[in-house]
């Protein structure tokens, strides 16, 4: 350790002859000043120069030079900066722990083996480092760029480090890192954009901080060879992932967004896509992505008002989200979720859209454990909306509960489950599962779990009427063997049907209907006509009791004066059953009236033929097709377009 400041001959030997030049940092500045114009020169003859704790004096200024010397500086106060543009270093160059003044200038620079500037500090207005060329590793850990640094069309490699670093402003446009990228817990303080880098390996980003909430960061058209990871970064200003590739997985998890917007369009992912507990204060944007693997999104906090939108992406390993919660409205349209999608514990204080999307494997929307964690059945408070979306497989809503309108129009089901009962649990209460208005026009399935009634609209004056919901439901009873289920939805319908001609003033079709529903209960079982008919039978018996009002069917017999009312029954079901069947058939109704009360004269076969054989005709056939459920298409046109 040199004490003293040699000579410029005796520093030029040094140089030449591969000696390292190291000054002690109590010597003083005078002593260890080394002018940079001998480091220049010897840098053309010598195979190595160290110096470690010197002031350089002047502008170290190799630019367009072919260097064949292994430069280090170690520690080192390049008073006027350094200029390497165009250069070509044929071995190392250390630069670590040193401080640039004035200038930094690195363009078109080419390293055939290592650049080490760990710990450097750039205090310069403009660092320079465009289209650099780094064979080896670009090692820069802890280095600290106080200007605007660029680094644009660089190529690295084949591992870059730039942990700890700090950053006030810097681009990475268009970079190309032939292995790894590492920028662990690296401070972005304003301006950031590496926009098109691309990296062979890995591209680490773990605990970095972007911490202009004024400025954004720009990541579009990345593409990654590797992994990516931003797990625990945090960004302050708008941050932009357009169009990102990504041959393994990405992970953004516990990642803040905090304020500013975050987009992710059409960026395409070859492995799973984790954002496990990140969190977005701003508008985000996923729209067009392609996630090969999962895509995680547990406990994930979407703190925006403003819509969020996953609209057209694909996931190709399923979608996983339980516990997430959106504070605004969110657009699921038209993805696809391939194996399983789970939102259990899901909140939706928005309302959100799956229109016309697609459920290849299960999905749960309900209940569900996840490692030690219980989470209830999701939440949608605005609104849910499934229009013309296909489930391949199972769909679970056990316990879901919805507060605002369900739209369920044009959705295919395989299996859908509701709630059982109607309502949901909760640990210290129960409520109902549909709080809003529920739209089941046009949906299909082939089974559901549910109690029915929650399903059809509950307000006919404020729901359009359509008839697909309930011949749906009634079908599927039917087709379960559950005849009296699909008799209920069947009355509800008719009923539904009713109320809706009332609301459209159609006045005279909802009095026939009515009449419809008093007298033959819309065909099930319809017991108005057992009633009818007895009263009828009595009324015959009664009638028929009296004396001379039958008489003989054959002119070879008598009939009695008086049948017993045994007799008088079994001839006025005779009279009644438009068949004939062998009670009474011996006796016809006489032609002789009768006097019932002073002034009135009834003739039996009269009294036979208006009481008895019309409504037989009538009441019969109606007792036979109601039975054999062919009264359930006497009704009303359809309806399903109102």
């Amino acid at each position: 350790m040199l004490g003293t400041m040699k000579d410029t001959s005796e520093l030029k030997a040094d140089f030449e002859a591969g000696r390292p030049v190291h000054f002690s940092r109590k010597t003083p500045i005078s002593d260890r000043t080394i002018p940079a114009q001998i480091i220049v020169e010897s840098a053309q003859v010598s195979k190595k120069i160290e110096i470690k704790n010197a002031v350089i004096e002047g502008q170290l200024n190799l630019k367009n030079s072919d260097i064949p010397s292994e430069i280090i500086l170690l520690h080192c106060h390049l008073q006027d900066g350094a200029d390497f543009s165009c250069s070509i270093l044929q071995r190392n160059l250390t630069l670590s722990f040193c401080e640039f003044a004035q200038k930094a200038n690195f363009q078109s620079m080419t390293c055939k083996y290592d650049l080490r500037i760990t710990g450097a500090k750039f205090d310069c207005t403009n660092i320079n480092f465009k289209n650099i060329h780094v064979a080896g590793n670009f090692l820069a850990r802890k280095a600290n760029f106080r200007g605007k640094a660029a680094f644009d069309d660089a190529k690295l490699g084949p591992d870059v480090e730039f942990g700890s670093a700090l950053f006030k402003s810097v681009s990475f446009n268009s970079v190309r890192i032939q292995g790894d990228g590492h920028f662990t817990n690296a401070v972005f303080e304003h301006e950031t954009d590496f926009s098109g880098t691309k990296t062979e390996g890995d591209l680490d980003f773990q605990g970095t901080r972007f911490t202009d909430p004024q400025t954004s960061s720009y990541f579009d058209v990345l593409k990654v060879g590797g992994d990516l990871s931003f797990a625990g970064a945090a960004f302050t200003g708008d941050t932009s992932l357009d169009g990102i590739q990504v041959h393994g997985a990405a992970s953004f998890e516990n990642t803040k967004f905090l304020r500013g917007d975050a987009n992710f369009d059409d960026a395409k992912i070859d492995g799973d896509l984790t954002f496990e507990n990140a969190q977005i204060d701003g508008k985000a944007r996923f729209v067009g992505l392609i996630i090969g693997g999962g895509g995680i999104f547990r406990g994930a906090q979407f703190n925006s008002d403003t819509k969020t939108r996953f609209d057209l992406s694909h996931f190709k390993g399923g979608l996983f989200s339980q516990g997430i919660k959106f504070s605004g409205e969110v657009d699921f349209r038209g993805v696809q979720i391939d194996l399983d999608a789970r939102f259990c514990g899901a909140m939706f204080h928005g309302g959100v859209s799956f229109e016309a999307s697609k459920f290849t494997g299960l999905a749960e929307f309900r209940s569900g454990r996840w490692a030690d964690t219980l989470y209830p059945g999701p939440l949608f408070k605005q609104g849910l909306s499934l229009k013309h979306t296909s489930f391949e497989h199972d769909a679970h809503y056990d316990d879901a509960v919805f507060v605002g309108k369900a739209d369920f129009r044009d959705t295919i089901f395989r299996i859908v489950y509701f709630s059982d009962s109607g309502k949901v649990q909760s640990a210290t209460s129960s409520e109902l599962q549909f709080q809003g208005e529920v739209d089941l026009r046009g949906c299909i399935y082939k089974a559901v779990v549910a109690n029915w009634r929650f399903l059809v609209p509950r307000n006919q004056t404020s729901v359009a009427y359509n008839r697909q919901p309930y011949t749906q439901l009634e079908k599927f009873f039917s087709g379960s063997g559950e005849t009296e289920l699909a008799d209920e939805v069947y009355l509800e319908r008719r009923k539904a049907e009713r109320q809706w001609k009332w609301v459209k003033k159609r006045h005279v079709a909802w009095f026939i209907d009515l009449l419809y529903f008093l007298l033959l209960r819309y065909g099930v079982r319809p017991l108005q006509l057992l009633i009818l008919s007895t009263l009828l039978l009595m009324l015959g018996t009664m009638f028929f009791s009296q004396p001379y009002t039958v008489s003989a069917k054959e002119k070879t017999q008598t009939a009695p004066t008086k049948l017993g009312a045994c007799d008088a029954l079994e001839f006025s079901i005779h009279q009644f059953l438009p068949v004939d069947i062998p009670l009474g058939e011996q006796w016809v109704p006489s032609s002789e009236g009768i006097h019932s009360k002073p002034g009135i004269s009834i003739r039996p076969n009269t009294f036979a033929g208006l009481v008895l054989r019309l409504p037989g005709w009538i009441l019969v056939p109606l007792g036979i097709a109601s039975f054999t459920r062919l009264l359930r298409g006497a009704g009303t046109a359809k309806m399903g377009g109102e």
